[in-house]
């Protein structure tokens, strides 16, 4: 299997002194779904901002399909990392999903006919292909969720980065989510709280405190390790 994703002995120290990140270094194969898990602090949202280049590690570097992310590869790196926001709101903003889905398209330059036929192939891999012309905020959450994944997949990226992506979802749309991403046909890097939700659909995960990766199994093995998860202020999955 393909290294998507690899970040090698990466620290961050924040403006203030404070450390993020204390030489974490993980990959990420090509078709591989994997799960950060850590209580709050812990660094992964520090982690993922490192992802697309929106930090810079003071120590270590991050590869991305081969590409090292540096300022004269953002351009690249930000293409082939899609990141979903915790809030849908995030990503949504034009009056219509259809042109929320092809903004990102139209922005690289392909025509508006173009933009369009891929918008549309991407509502119809999420599910949402019914919903092109309505308002975005007048969506339900799962299909705002669905919405904003489509916005980051018409950009056709290498791996996709999920920020709590059940965040606000009742169980029914939490259960359907996850059959989504097990559908989709990309690398998954999946940042949550939800241990039910990794267990259904990451094959490893890995577990960071204190700005440090300090387990990384699969994830049946490790939400097994009941001292573990206690250990890191995780609770199992009933």
């Amino acid at each position: 299997m393909t290294r998507l994703l690899e970040v090698s002995e990466v620290s961050y120290v924040y403006p203030d002194g404070r450390s993020g990140l204390s030489d974490v270094s993980l990959a990420v194969q090509d078709g591989e779904r994997v799960s950060i898990l850590g209580p709050n602090g812990a660094g992964k949202t520090t982690l993922m901002l490192h992802l697309n280049g929106t930090l810079t590690p003071t120590k270590g570097t991050i590869t991305v399909n081969g590409t090292t992310v540096e300022d004269s590869t953002l351009s690249t790196i930000r293409k082939n990392v899609g990141l979903v926001f915790q809030n849908s709101d995030d990503q949504l903003f034009m009056s219509s999903v259809i042109d929320d889905v092809m903004f990102g398209p139209l922005n690289l330059g392909f025509d508006e006919a173009t933009a369009r036929i891929k918008a549309e192939e991407s509502l119809e891999l999420v599910g949402a292909g019914h919903l092109t012309e309505r308002t975005p905020h007048h969506l339900s959450g799962g299909e705002r969720r669905r919405v904003a994944i489509a916005t980051t997949l018409v950009m056709e990226p290498k791996i996709i980065v999920f920020d709590e992506p059940t965040s606000d979802l009742d169980p029914a749309t939490r259960h359907e989510l996850g059959e989504l991403l097990c559908s989709l046909p990309v690398a998954q890097l999946i940042v949550t709280h939800d241990l039910s939700f990794v267990a259904d659909v990451c094959h490893r995960s890995i577990i960071m405190d204190e700005g440090r990766v300090v387990a990384d199994r699969a994830t049946t093995e490790l939400l097994a390790d009941a001292d573990l998860l206690v250990a890191h202020r995780l609770a199992a999955p009933r």
